[in-house]
């Protein structure tokens, strides 16, 4: 089972608080002169992320500008690249400042894809009023906003099949949830010489853990395949659904 969001990027508050009057979004005095951008309430559950872009005036009547690019990667490695999204890749300016202002700029996201990870990559200039650039800065990256698919993982594999009386054997499956979040409880199947065998249902299984099932079946013809699955009734929502299966040849 997949999930999928929609970005979506609230441009409007990004703008609304570039035409407030700059002393609502200043500070009189900084001990820094360097522009910061930080990725602020980072929610998993919610699928969102607040960047939060600053920068300082360094003379009066000092013009801001900075421009925020969201960008994203897979987790928990891949390549970034950019993503279009509405109110990044455009320039925001300020009104005329005094020195020693500091321009703020928030810019929310919401809609962010699970198992992906993204960040914010900001320019900023510093025009004087004669529209000569007093100082430029590119690729100032914020902190990445990470969002793990938090679904259980669960797949299985064969431990022993140890001959019994009867001309029975007992198979012992181990269970494995290699997910970051925990299942409910789940069915498992075997099937011996090509006939399946009562389901038996596991507890639930916390992330990261390990269980056990014990089957009592016909021993297995030498060379035959088993076949062994995990939620086999399909009730838990998984990370990955394509291992839930495995054919091991019978060990007898």
């Amino acid at each position: 089972m997949s999930s999928i969001r929609t970005l979506i990027c609230a441009a409007a508050i990004a703008t609304a608080a570039l035409a407030a009057p700059l002393t609502a979004n200043a500070e009189s005095t900084a001990s820094d002169d360097s522009p910061s951008v930080s990725a602020s309430s980072c929610s998993v559950s919610g699928g969102s992320v607040n960047f939060i872009s600053k920068m300082k005036s360094i003379e009066n009547g000092t013009t801001l500008k900075m421009k925020l690019e969201l960008q994203r990667r897979t987790l928990p490695s891949g390549e970034w690249t950019s993503v279009s999204a509405p109110g990044f890749g455009q320039w925001y300016e300020s009104p005329s400042t005094a020195k020693n202002q500091i321009y703020i700029i928030s810019q929310p996201v919401s809609g962010l894809s699970i198992g992906n990870s993204y960040r914010a990559r900001v320019s900023y200039l510093w025009i004087a009023k004669s529209g000569r650039v007093l100082r430029s800065i590119e690729d100032v990256k914020s902190s990445a906003c990470d969002q793990p698919d938090l679904r259980p993982d669960l797949y299985p594999t064969l431990s022993s099949v140890k001959r019994g009386p009867g001309g029975n054997a007992q198979y012992t499956v181990a269970l494995h949830n290699t997910g970051l979040g925990a299942s409910a409880s789940f069915a498992t199947a075997l099937r011996v010489n090509g006939v399946d065998r009562p389901a038996l249902v596991a507890p639930g299984l916390g992330a990261g853990k390990l269980g056990a099932l014990g089957f009592t079946a016909p021993s297995c013809i030498s060379g035959t395949k088993l076949r062994i699955e995990v939620d086999s009734l399909k009730v838990v929502a998984e990370r990955d659904e394509t291992n839930n299966v495995i054919e091991p040849s019978c060990p007898l």
